[in-house]
This record gives structure tokens, C-alpha cells and sequence, in this order.
């Protein structure tokens, strides 16, 4: 058996990834040129499960004190198992736009959905979209989530999962004028032919696209074959399409027509036949 003195470097830094948190900090702990790597993969993807320690991280980043881990970081979690409103929602927004310049994942669950322009995947599940505001010099009253967020310049977002936080039309329209590289998409809400004939027509290189109805609803019949025939004609890298409880859609219909205008096209989802 051989023992990590007897290791060459290059496997022991190939060993990094694979490490869990706690045999991370070990690592590091071994020698200088082990420490760096090892908090490298440690900052890589921060994990925050409860308010104390996201207290800890903003006024860490704002001190100045984590560079140059701030750097480091591609992947932030933010999950709570319970809904956990943040002490100054727009300061954290101001922190994860320009102080965490290689951020391109952010998944949050249970709190507010804070958004940052740089990102690339976006992911929160059964958060709040109306953000608390503030009036002052600092902190300007946007008048919606969306304004907030996303502005009026295109954004390099490609991947989108909202989960149990209902959007709507208006919504799914913006999202998709603002992010024209979108490819894959998953949301709930109640949307209409014009919600998905706008997406079609703003992000042609989607490659998944699921739409799901609020929870409280079993069946619409907002959405019709105009939008499944704009999706195929316009978005012909689509390969994935799951649209539940739409009921004046006809699935062999819907199906023939994609397989038709999208080559790669592999699976289709419209729920239970009406």
C-alpha cells in the first residue's frame, strides 16, 4: 500500500475534488502547498444552511477580509429548511453582483430571490419574488422582482429552474427578451400562448424547456398547438419538451410536430391525454 508521503503531488492535488468538506479542511492542514488547492476546492461551492452562518459570509465579504477566496467561488447553495427572510436583501443582491466576480451558479431555497447579472444557471425553489424594499440614497424602490433582477440589458443566463415560486405571462415574457441565450428552462406558473411564443422567438438555442402549472392548479387551457408549432419552427435545437395539463394540446400532434422541425428531439411530456 502506498502512503501519502510516498504519493507523487500531482495525484495528491488529482485526490482534491473528490474530497468531502471535512477531509478538505484536513488536507489543507497537511503543508503550504496542499493548503492552497484544498480551500480552493472548499470555496469552490460554499454551502449556507442557516441565517448565522449567511450573517458570517456577507460581513466577511464585505470587510474585505475573503480575498482572494471571494474568486474562488463559481457555486453558491443558499438552503434553508424553512423560510429565512435576509437582514438587508439588497445589500446581499449589491455583494453577490460585485464582489464574487466568477459566480455562475446560485441555488437558493426558502428565502428571497436575489439575482445576479452574471450568472449562468439559476435555480430557487419555494422562494419569495416580491423583495422587500427600501427608500434611500443607496437602495432606489424597483417596482417589480423583475425589474430588480434583470433590467434591460441581455444577460449570459443559459440555464433557469424556478420551482414552486408561480410566475406569470409578464414575467416569462421579460425573462425571455432579457436572456437570449437561455437553453434550458424549467418553471411554474400559468402561462399563456404569448409567454411561450415569446420565449420561441427570443431564445432560439433552447435545448429544454419544462412548464408546470402552480399547485394549486390541476389543468389549464391557456396554451395551445400555435405555441408548440412555434417552439419547433424556431428553437430547432429543442430536445426536451414537458408542458403538464394543457388541455387543448394533442400530444401525438405535438409530438410529430417536433420530432418533424427538431432533429435531436428525444422526449416529450404533456401529462395525461384530455
Amino acid at each position: 500500500m502506498i502512503t501519502m508521503p510516498y504519493l507523487n503531488y500531482d495525484i495528491l492535488l488529482d485526490i482534491v475534488p473528490y474530497l468531502d468538506s471535512d477531509s478538505l479542511v484536513s488536507y489543507a492542514l497537511v503543508c503550504r502547498s496542499l493548503c492552497n488547492p484544498a480551500l480552493r476546492c472548499l470555496w469552490n461551492c460554499p454551502l449556507i444552511s442557516t441565517t448565522t452562518q449567511l450573517r458570517l459570509f456577507c460581513r466577511t465579504l464585505t470587510s474585505g477580509s475573503l480575498r482572494p477566496y471571494q474568486q474562488w467561488i463559481i457555486r453558491l447553495t443558499i438552503a434553508f429548511s424553512t423560510f429565512h427572510p435576509m437582514d438587508d436583501v439588497l445589500l446581499f443582491q449589491s455583494i453577490i453582483s460585485h464582489e464574487l466576480p466568477n459566480l455562475s451558479h446560485l441555488s437558493l431555497r426558502h428565502t428571497y430571490a436575489v439575482f445576479s447579472p452574471i450568472l449562468k444557471h439559476y435555480e430557487i425553489d419555494r422562494c419569495v419574488l416580491d423583495l422587500p424594499t427600501q427608500r434611500s440614497n443607496d437602495h432606489p424602490l424597483f417596482s417589480s422582482w423583475l425589474e430588480l433582477n434583470f433590467g434591460s440589458t441581455s444577460l449570459p443566463l443559459t440555464h433557469m429552474s424556478i420551482h414552486h415560486t408561480p410566475l406569470n405571462n409578464d414575467v416569462l415574457c421579460g425573462i425571455a427578451r432579457r436572456c437570449p441565450r437561455l437553453q434550458q428552462v424549467h418553471l411554474s406558473g400559468l402561462f399563456s400562448d404569448q409567454g411561450v411564443i415569446t420565449m420561441a422567438d427570443s431564445c432560439s438555442e433552447l435545448q429544454e424547456v419544462s412548464l408546470n402549472l402552480p399547485d394549486n392548479l390541476v389543468q389549464s387551457n391557456t396554451i395551445t398547438h400555435a405555441a408548440i408549432d412555434r417552439l419547433a419552427v424556431s428553437c430547432p435545437a429543442l430536445e426536451k419538451l414537458t408542458i403538464l395539463g394543457q388541455i387543448r394540446i394533442n400530444h401525438q400532434m405535438a409530438e410529430q410536430t417536433l420530432r418533424r422541425h427538431c432533429k435531436r428531439f428525444t422526449y416529450c411530456d404533456f401529462g395525461p391525454d384530455p
